[in-house]
C-alpha cells in the first residue's frame, strides 16, 4: 500500500511528465502541451484508481530547459533566421 497517496500521485505525474517529454523533440515539447497533459492524466489515473483517486487535470505551466539545451535552441533559431533571410534574398 501507499501511505501518502497524494504525494504518490504527484511523484507519478512528475515521473510520467519527464518520460513523455523524453519521447519528444524539444520543439514538439513546447507545441504539444495539451497532448502531454492528457497522456499524463491517463497514465496517472490508471495507477491511482487502486487508491481511489481520480486526476481530472494536469497542467504544465512552464518548461525550463537546462542552459545547454537553451543555447542549442537559440543557435537553431538563429540558423533558421539566417536560412530564411537567404531564401528571401535569393528571390
Amino acid at each position: 500500500g501507499v501511505h501518502n497517496p497524494i504525494m504518490a500521485v504527484m511523484q507519478l505525474a512528475q515521473t510520467t511528465m519527464r518520460s513523455e517529454i523524453g519521447k519528444m523533440t524539444l520543439d514538439k515539447t513546447f507545441e504539444e502541451r495539451d497532448t502531454m497533459n492528457a497522456a499524463i492524466v491517463s497514465i496517472v489515473n490508471g495507477a491511482a484508481k487502486a487508491w481511489g483517486i481520480q486526476v481530472l487535470r494536469y497542467e504544465i505551466r512552464d518548461i525550463v530547459p537546462p542552459p545547454s539545451i537553451r543555447q542549442a535552441m537559440e543557435m537553431q533559431a538563429e540558423a533558421e533566421r539566417r536560412r530564411r533571410a537567404e531564401v528571401l534574398q535569393s528571390e
